[in-house]
């Protein structure tokens, strides 16, 4: 079956199940020596969808991938910069630490100025 208001080149399934070809279509499979609606080619049309589904079904795996690795790398930047805030706080805590022992120090020396002056006295 032929008929001319579907997409020029494009191999088509009739109402009926049959397959159907533009003009192009048609001059193309003749030039090559197979006869539109022959078993040589529905089965390259048959090996097309097959290979098309195929590689549909990589880009929808690829696609999946991709949304996953964007996912992990997203939670990966947030442990990233919590780690830093974690650091960051840390370092805080460690410079508080250094200005505490030292305040001791001072204070303990202060305590021993003030026992040798008053054991001076």
């Amino acid at each position: 079956m032929y008929s001319n208001h579907h997409r020029r080149g494009a191999l088509k399934t009739g109402n009926n199940g049959g397959l159907f070809y533009d003009e192009d279509m048609i001059c193309l499979l003749t030039a090559i020596g197979l006869a539109p609606g022959g078993s040589s080619t529905v089965h390259i049309y048959t090996q097309t969808i097959h290979r098309t589904t195929q590689s549909t079904q990589t880009i929808h795996r690829t696609t999946q991938s991709t949304q996953t690795i964007r996912r992990t790398t997203q939670t990966i930047h947030r442990q990233h910069n919590r780690h830093k805030q974690c650091t960051e706080q840390h370092n805080r805590h460690q410079q508080y630490i250094e200005q505490h022992n030292l305040h001791k120090q001072c204070i303990e020396q202060h305590n021993r100025l003030k026992r040798y002056i008053e054991q001076r006295n």
